[in-house]
C-alpha cells in the first residue's frame, strides 16, 4: 500500500481503493483523508460435494488441500496466519491471486480457500460457503488528498461506492464451523 499513497500524494492519481484484514496494519497516512466503504466477512469455501464437504470444524481440516493468494500478498497473509492461529499449517496446492478461479478449483474438489464475502451471493454456485470461528472481516475503504475531501468528483465516487456497498447482502443462513 506505501506505493499507492506516494502516488496518491504525488498527484498521479486522485483515489485509493484499499483492504485492511485483521491483524494487520491499518493504512493512514499524514495528508489523506480514508473513508470506509464496507466491512466484508471472509468466508471458507468448501465443496458442495465429496470429503471436504461437510467438515463442521477447523481442526477437520488440517490435512486439506488450499488454494490460496500469494504469501506476499496482504490476503496471502492474512489466509496463513488465519490458519496457523487455529493449528493449521496449510497445505497450499494452488498459489493464486484469482478469487474466481480459487473458487473453481474448490468446486471441483482439488482444494478448500477464502473468499470475500462481497463475492458470495454471486461466484460461489456449486460450493458450500461457511463462516469461520471468531467471525473474521476485512475492510474496504477509499483513500484521498486531505485537499481534495470536498471536491464534486471524489464526492460523486465515494457516494457511488457507499450505494453499491450498501447493496451487498447480509449473507442469512449461512453455517459456521467451530474452532
Amino acid at each position: 500500500m506505501g506505493e499507492a499513497y506516494a502516488g496518491l500524494l504525488a498527484h498521479r492519481f486522485d483515489v485509493i481503493l484499499g483492504e485492511d484484514y485483521p491483524g494487520g496494519q491499518q493504512v493512514v497516512r499524514r495528508g489523506t483523508d480514508r473513508e470506509n466503504l464496507l466491512r466484508d466477512p471472509l468466508l471458507l469455501v468448501l465443496p458442495d460435494h465429496g470429503p471436504w464437504s461437510r467438515v463442521s470444524s477447523l481442526a477437520e481440516l488440517a490435512d486439506a488441500p488450499w488454494a490460496l493468494d500469494p504469501d506476499a500478498t496482504r490476503t496471502g497473509v492474512w489466509e496463513r496466519t488465519y490458519l496457523r492461529s487455529s493449528g493449521i499449517e496449510p497445505w497450499i496446492r494452488f498459489d493464486t491471486p484469482d478469487p474466481l478461479l480459487q473458487v473453481h478449483l474448490v468446486r471441483s474438489e482439488h482444494a478448500l480457500a477464502f473468499a470475500p464475502g462481497i463475492i458470495a451471493s454471486e461466484h460461489l454456485g456449486g460450493t458450500r460457503p461457511v463462516r469461520l470461528p471468531r467471525d473474521p472481516h476485512r475492510t474496504l475503504y477509499t483513500a484521498a488528498r486531505s485537499g481534495a475531501v470536498s471536491h464534486p468528483s471524489l464526492l460523486a465516487f465515494r457516494a457511488a461506492q457507499l450505494e453499491a456497498a450498501g447493496m451487498v447482502t447480509e449473507l442469512p443462513g449461512l453455517g459456521r464451523l467451530t474452532g
